[in-house]
């Protein structure tokens, strides 16, 4: 940390002051008029020393300092220094815990949103709590390229080290965040909390609030949006991000959105826009809402590592079972002659500008040829059974992967044969980063070691699986059938025969019934 000129620092705060009540009122009918569910709202992203499951303590002023326990049924005590001033703490409290507001908007977006719809059933209810602008910055400062986990373990190392307590009267002691004037005085345990490079960032908050180079919370709330985004960000290390999620957290000032790349790998695969166009996109959706609907993903999908985080966002998309060639061929032989069959463009390669043919390897049958030649009239074209399995025969000569694509949660069946190229198919790449999206087919690949050439001689096989199943054991090939999806690519292209695909036990037919194109494998059940 760099030397900074000496200065006199005001006395760290460790508080042994006595917190006495001095008002008491029932939020129940409030939080009832205005929907709030005021078990999620205090339970969601607090500490088991601030929440226990049926009542929190709530920070209404970090400096006087103030306090108030509230009950998920509604019964709410404030405790403050005697002579405090009650009428606005508890005002105070009321916007604290999100009484003053109404999101019947929001949660009607989120309703028809791909990534919130669940949360918007979920978790209507759930308010933000707001913090002091102090305590939002440094909240925001911690979650900068840091996991979730990583991110509240350092707050919760900061109120542990600093040991910044009150007494409530009768109540005992009640751990608080540290202060600035604590920052300064002891700023070494900024990187023994964990903070690493993003102590100088805190330091500077710090200095920047107690000098008043940084307006109060009312100060800042009178400003527009962006002035106040702005102002935060004259604190060096105090990137967009920040600022914006500070504003939220602390003035409820949601138009401006927090992304960060998790936030962005997310919205780009869920809203099919480029990571660079994410933003632009998130705003066009949420308009006034765009901070607390970033902040209410994270609660949507817990918050996890973005791997796992993908695979449960992605949920709500179609998805696909990976099939061999002569199943590909079954599947269209089964369908009703009267059926439709449309070819288009690969989606995923559009979306990313690329016109490397095969291009029009969208394969739409049934509703999904009647949808999407409603849709897209001038990009899709009827075509007739025989020439469907023409066009299936050519993409195997291009080592695509047949994936029959259905709606499962709404409970529909397959509308799509994706062909799929592993270099831009979306839902390939997910699942080799995520494990989701795309499921095993019936069968899987196994080889006979006395007919394989070996990985020097030959190594093909290697070469083509795009699910990383293919190893070699003892120099020849091998397969590992949890990897294996079935694509049947390695059979086709082995030169010597040594590959064959076989039943794999442990196929769901949810994902695909297998008397569409394995009727043989019945007479096995």
């Amino acid at each position: 940390m760099r030397e900074r000129r000496a200065k006199p620092l005001p006395t760290p705060s460790l508080s042994q002051r006595v917190l006495k009540l001095v008002a008491s009122l029932d939020l129940s009918g409030e939080a009832a008029a205005k929907g709030v569910d005021l078990f999620k709202t205090l339970c969601v992203y607090n500490f088991g020393f601030w929440f226990d499951g049926r009542e929190a303590k709530v920070v209404l002023d970090l400096e006087l300092p103030a306090v108030a326990l509230v009950s998920v049924n509604g019964a709410a005590r404030i405790y403050a220094p005697p002579g405090s001033g009650a009428p606005e703490l508890e005002e105070r409290l009321l916007f604290s815990l999100g009484l003053r507001e109404s999101l019947e908007g929001f949660y009607a977006a989120a309703a028809a949103d791909p990534l919130l719809s669940a949360f918007a059933r979920e978790w209507r209810g759930w308010r933000l709590r707001s913090c002091d602008l102090w305590w939002a910055l440094v909240t925001a400062v911690c979650q900068q390229n840091a996991s979730f986990r990583q991110g509240w373990g350092m707050l919760a190392k900061l109120i542990a080290l600093y040991r910044r307590r009150v007494e409530l009267k009768c109540r005992g002691w009640l751990p608080l965040p540290p202060i600035p004037c604590d920052i300064l005085a002891e700023p070494g345990k900024l990187r023994e909390a964990g903070l690493g490079y993003r102590s100088e960032t805190v330091l500077r908050i710090a200095e920047a609030v107690e000098s008043g180079a940084l307006p109060n919370r009312d100060a800042l709330a009178a400003e527009p949006v962006e002035r106040a985004e702005a102002i935060l960000r004259r604190v060096k290390g105090v990137a967009s991000y920040t600022a914006r999620l500070a504003l939220a957290l602390a003035l409820r000032r949601y138009e401006l959105p927090p992304i960060d790349r998790w936030v962005r790998a997310i919205a780009a695969r869920a809203y099919g826009v480029e990571e660079r166009a994410v933003e632009a996109e998130w705003r066009r959706r949420w308009g006034g809402w765009s901070a607390l609907a970033a902040v209410a993903l994270t609660v949507a999908l817990d918050a996890a590592p973005l791997s796992k985080a993908l695979a449960k966002a992605l949920w709500f998309l179609p998805h696909g079972v990976v099939v061999e060639h002569e199943a590909a061929l079954k599947l269209i032989d089964s369908l009703p002659e009267d059926s439709h069959i449309a070819i288009g463009p690969c989606v995923c390669k559009k979306s990313v500008g690329v016109r490397e043919e095969p291009y029009y390897t969208d394969m739409v049958i049934m509703y999904g040829a009647q949808a999407y030649k409603l849709a897209h009239p001038e990009e899709y074209k009827n075509i007739s059974k025989e020439e469907a399995k023409e066009l299936l025969k050519q993409f195997k000569e291009h080592n695509l992967i047949h994936e029959v694509f259905a709606c499962f949660k709404a409970k529909s069946w397959a509308f799509v044969i994706c062909n799929c190229d592993p270099r831009y198919c979306v839902p390939t790449r997910s699942y080799i980063v995520t494990g989701d999206g795309v499921y095993p087919g019936p069968l899987f690949a196994r080889v006979d070691a006395d007919k394989c050439a070996g990985a020097e001689k030959c190594g093909v096989c290697l070469k083509v699986c795009p699910f990383g199943a293919v190893e070699t054991r003892n120099g020849k090939s091998a397969v590992r059938a949890d990897k294996c999806m079935g694509c049947g690519i390695c059979v086709y292209r082995c030169p010597n025969k040594a590959r064959e695909l076989v039943p794999r036990e442990s196929y769901n037919p949810r994902f695909l019934p297998i008397e569409h194109t394995h009727p043989s494998l019945l007479a096995r059940k």
